[in-house]
């Protein structure tokens, strides 16, 4: 997987296999841990590397705070007397994620992926509630 991955481009999820790898297998393995050690240092000097890790690191500062984001407007909407049945912020919000994060390598569909999944589970988990 970590070569398959490296061979793409995906640089830095091949980081994450290649160290889970050494992880794993050191103690098992020690003496064949020498050449993905050195695919390791050879993937952190990589320009390309340094960048997928900047954008993976936006795209976890981008989450949380679209979680923040919806978590409180989604509760506030609940509090209105009557609740708001207008969609259309909600609608306008899911265009832009998908314009934003639907075609982005390293994260971004992930990102995109886990907010939908969230924003499906808050009306049904609210509903409970009113039950």
């Amino acid at each position: 997987m970590a070569d398959t991955l490296y061979a793409s481009g995906r640089y830095l999820e091949s980081h994450w296999e290649y160290t889970r790898l050494i992880r794993q297998y050191t103690e098992t393995y020690p003496g064949e841990m020498d050449s993905i050690r050195r695919r390791l240092a050879q993937i952190e000097k990589s320009r390309e590397y340094k960048g997928q890790q900047t954008w993976f690191e936006k795209i976890r500062v981008a989450e949380t705070r679209l979680r923040n984001l919806y978590s409180e407007r989604f509760r506030s909407e609940l509090q209105e007397s009557p609740p708001s049945m207008d969609q259309k912020w909600w609608l306008r919000q899911i265009r832009s994620l998908d314009k934003k994060y639907g075609d982005v390598a390293v994260g971004g569909t992930d990102l995109l992926w886990r907010i939908k999944n969230q924003l499906f589970a808050m009306p049904i988990e609210a509903s409970e509630s009113f039950r």
